[in-house]
């Protein structure tokens, strides 16, 4: 994981609805495994080999629930992660309608990450990951504060 810069985003309120209309355009959704009080808005920075790099975004829910569009939320620090994925785990089921790479691809897409929090170069990825956030940043300024 690395944390990044959260210079105008960390602390931020407003409702989550608000948040995805602003975000969505930058390609952030809502990462699984959220929870009513809370998640992250995540967006794929790159895909290189069998990493996947994701910027998250932090968000805990101030007031409501997270699945409503009203519920206010703060946002905490940014950071990067990367999953090392895992191809071709376990016995692949043969099937009539699909090939072998189009089965592989839609079995192999509910397999687990192998590593979900690899070490990142930061060298490499910093520049690139804080590009992204000065970019929420500026989607993020003005926005209205929920109340």
């Amino acid at each position: 994981m690395l944390r990044l810069s959260g210079e105008g985003i960390e602390g931020k309120e407003m409702t989550f609805g608000e948040a995805l209309k602003r975000l969505r355009p930058l390609r952030f959704e809502l990462g699984g495994g959220w929870e009513y009080d809370g998640g992250y808005l995540d967006r794929l920075l790159a895909r290189v080999g069998e990493s996947d790099y994701y910027i998250r975004l932090p968000i805990a829910v101030v007031a409501g629930a997270l699945d409503a569009p009203a519920a206010r939320v703060r946002f905490g620090t940014p950071f990067l992660l990367r999953h090392v994925l895992q191809h071709g785990v376990g016995p692949m089921p043969a099937h009539p309608f699909f090939d072998a790479q189009g089965l592989s691809a839609m079995w192999n897409q509910f397999q687990p990450p192998k590593d979900p929090d690899a070490p990142i170069d930061e060298d490499r990825w910093r520049e690139a990951s804080e590009a992204v956030v000065q970019k929420v940043r500026e989607a993020l300024a003005g926005a209205p504060v929920a109340g």
